[in-house]
């Protein structure tokens, strides 16, 4: 039994404890910015952080064995200028599947803040990581499961914030509150410390989230500035990026460690505030510094937080939204925030860069990278087309001069540091550059286009040989086969629209043929498109649940025959007779939403957000909910795509159901609540479904266009009638141009379907 005098000894050290906690609380409060007031405030960068799916991949961390595995939306909180060179973001674990954006919302440990991430799928290396200590320094992070041995730190949510261009955490095991914020091409960290003798920031280039640096460098120019540079691969073909770091104050003592960690120790004073610059340069460390003194030439932290939340606002001005719930409107300025975190910037101030062999350029365009075409020629570049024309002809001609500069002249299916890959299916850049030319984007040379989109379609391996030798890809000769005859077909059609564009009226014919070589895997028995082997023979056997992951599985890539039934974005009229007229075609879609979710073969994560077979968390099912317009049924996509808003999306960290990949899942969303989206990008139209808010207003250039959805509610998901600038409007669909050039579309919205023809 415990003495009086042991009691009263227990109670103080609670009350000690408790305030101790409470005072923490409010010292991050004191030590961070309050949240600013407009529409950034509406925006949470948590959300797409976290999430669950079941089942795991061999090798995977599990944190939650009842609940799944850790993956989700892929994206990260940290602080970003609109389309900017830096994001700037905490790392907390660097497992592929869990921390796609370095961040996963389960994870407890911050492992250091990284300069360099890719929003949704993790491709990026992750490089260039800072960290703030106090105490015995210590030089690797360790893992999470054991931090006390290496440099990282525990942290809590309740004493974290974010918003665009700003992020703020404690790191508990240091007393230590860290805030991050961002310019074009520098980040700004200011770190509060506490009271010691043993203050370090260590500066980690070992790091990466995927892939760190093969080679490394870092110099000491002065007792407050470094610089170096991270790189991956071999030249010519090398990803190389270039730093600079400029301390507030001078470090007492310098160490470098394997060229590749250093560490800045300080004594510091209780609440001394460290602030740290860091400039990026794709052309050379003299560069990097030169952005720093652009960019943010002192060490006002809160005039570039406040100019960096400014830009930001601009930018989210670009659409005013009235109506709906605050969750809805959180969900749709944060998709829409989602949407301009890339293409990002590729160059130094004056246009220079450096292409994938190493070779300095400055053709007078801005340059941008992170091209994650597979996913973002869907609806991230419509709506970049719509929100952000100013930039559209930079973007085709940053995707243009990749094949350019490129020996082999290919053009990108995916870019990061001007470094061209092939890693998906298809080839979609092709429309891309088609749907800025049908939309009058005329900053680049279309005769130069079209010869490289040419010369890529006729180029030999990724099996476009040998859909030119067979008219499909055989299943015996290429794994994912049914997936890459059905995508290059599209890309194929698009080549034929550019040919007629540009006079090559030779070409046109044979592209056309090419752009329905779908045809040949359309099994009617079956009612599914198939895996043909080069024999003509039917891979066998044959089931539509069945996924294939990447080059395993059942001929299809990260899908199943169900989510490629639909997947003729560019022929709609054409699969409904495949599928023997509308009725059928109606049948087909209702059968697909309402199959069973159970799914067969390869494991997948990515075949996520399930409805039946439709698997909103990947992007193959992304434009099928709108394919009901095509059947005359518009009321049962209306019901569909309110559905998948209202299911799907959520202001948490899980909010995203599957990889937001560039943000591609979060552009769907915006469309999506508009109240139309791009079927076929590069037809220049788009199909209406139904819109989420009472009223939207649209910037484009110095025009307006505005939707109205009159007696609009939950309820009332129907569209009645239609309305374009006063007149009775009758389509299911509405031309780029309609749009583009202002004017007022609006809708009576009702409980009931209107199925009149």
């Amino acid at each position: 039994m415990k003495t009086s005098t042991q009691f009263l000894f227990i109670c103080l050290l609670t009350a000690v404890c408790s305030c101790t906690k409470q005072d923490r609380i409010n010292d991050f409060e004191t030590n961070t910015l309050p949240l600013p007031e407009g529409l950034p405030a509406k925006v949470n960068p948590f959300i797409g952080t976290g999430g669950f799916v079941k089942g795991r991949p061999e090798a995977d961390r599990v944190s939650d064995a009842k609940t799944g595995y850790p993956f989700g939306g892929g994206c990260y909180p940290g602080a970003q200028y609109p389309f900017g060179m830096v994001q700037l973001s905490p790392d907390l674990n660097t497992n592929k599947y869990s921390s796609l954006g370095g961040y996963h919302y389960s994870d407890s440990t911050v492992m250091g803040f990284v300069h360099q991430h890719t929003s949704g799928n993790g491709l990026f290396p992750d490089w260039i990581l800072l960290m703030p200590t106090t105490g015995k320094k210590q030089l690797s992070p360790s893992t999470d499961t054991e931090p006390d041995k290496g440099y990282r730190s525990r942290f809590l949510h309740s004493q974290e914030k974010a918003w665009p261009g700003y992020y703020a955490v404690r790191l508990i095991d240091y007393d230590i509150v860290a805030e991050l914020t961002a310019t074009e091409r520098t980040g700004f960290h200011r770190y509060t410390f506490p009271e010691t003798k043993q203050a370090h920031i260590i500066l980690d280039l070992s790091h990466g989230n995927g892939q760190s640096p093969d080679h490394t460098g870092i110099r000491k120019q002065d007792e407050q500035t470094v610089t170096g540079f991270v790189a991956a691969g071999e030249a010519p073909h090398l990803s190389k990026m270039y730093f600079a770091v400029e301390f507030s104050k001078p470090f007492d003592t310098y160490g470098l460690v394997d060229d590749n960690k250093a560490y800045f120790d300080f004594r510091t004073q209780a609440g001394e505030k460290i602030l740290v610059k860091v400039g990026l340069s794709p052309v050379n460390e003299e560069r990097a510094a030169e952005n720093i003194r652009t960019e943010n030439p002192d060490w006002d932290f809160n005039r570039i937080v406040a100019s960096t939340t400014a830009a930001w606002t601009a930018q989210l001005e670009k659409i005013k939204i009235s109506g709906g719930t605050p969750e809805q409107q959180t969900v749709f300025y944060t998709a829409l925030y989602h949407t301009m975190l890339a293409p990002f910037l590729n160059e130094d101030p004056d246009h220079t860069y450096t292409d994938a062999n190493g070779q300095q350029h400055r053709d007078g365009f801005t340059n941008y990278t992170f091209f994650s075409l597979w996913d973002t020629y869907r609806s991230q570049h419509p709506l970049l087309t719509i929100l952000h024309p100013e930039r559209v002809n930079d973007l085709i001609n940053s995707i243009l001069h990749v094949a350019i500069h490129d020996p082999a002249q290919l053009l990108p299916g995916y870019t990061i540091l001007g470094q061209n890959s092939h890693g998906m299916c298809g080839q979609h850049v092709m429309p891309v550059i088609l749907e800025a030319v049908v939309k009058g984007f005329d900053g680049f040379d279309y005769q130069k286009a079209y010869d490289l989109m040419r010369k890529n379609s006729m180029r030999t391996g990724d099996g476009l040989d040998l859909l030119h030798d067979y008219g499909y890809v055989p299943s015996d000769l290429l794994a994912r086969s049914a997936a890459e005859t059905i995508e290059f077909a599209y890309d194929e059609w698009c080549i034929g629209q550019m040919a007629k564009i540009t006079g090559k009226y030779d070409d046109v014919k044979y592209f056309e043929k090419q752009g329905v070589s779908y045809r040949h895997l359309w099994d009617p028995v079956t009612g599914f498109f198939r895996p043909k082997r080069s024999d003509g023979q039917w891979m066998e056997p044959f089931d539509p649940f069945a996924v294939s992951h990447q080059e395993t599985g059942s001929g299809f890539c990260e899908a199943n025959a169900w989510q490629y039934l639909f997947h003729i974005q560019h022929n709609p009229y054409d699969l409904i007779r495949l599928m023997g007229g509308k009725e059928n075609f109606e049948k087909r879609l209702d059968d697909l939403f309402s199959q069973s979710s159970e799914l067969t073969g390869v494991y997948s994560a990515d075949v996520t957000g399930m409805i039946g077979q439709y698997a909103h968390g990947n992007e193959q099912s992304q434009h099928v909910a709108y394919m009901y317009n095509y059947a005359g049924v518009p009321w049962k996509t209306q019901e569909m795509v309110r559905r998948i808003m209202n299911e799907k999306y959520t202001a948490a960290p899980e909010g995203i159901c599957g990889n937001d990949d560039a943000g591609q899942t979060s552009s769907w969303y915006v469309f999506s609540a508009l109240g139309f989206y791009p079927v076929n990008p590069a037809a220049a139209v788009y199909v209406i479904g139904a819109p989420l808010f009472d009223e939207a207003n649209i910037r484009i250039g110095n025009k307006l266009f505005t939707v109205k959805a009159i007696n609009n509610s939950v309820q009332n998901k129907y569209i009645q009638s239609a309305r374009l600038n006063g007149k009775e409007y009758t389509h299911s669909w509405i031309r780029h141009e309609d749009i583009a050039k202002g004017g007022i579309l609006e809708f009576v919205m009702g409980n009931e379907p209107n199925k009149s023809k």
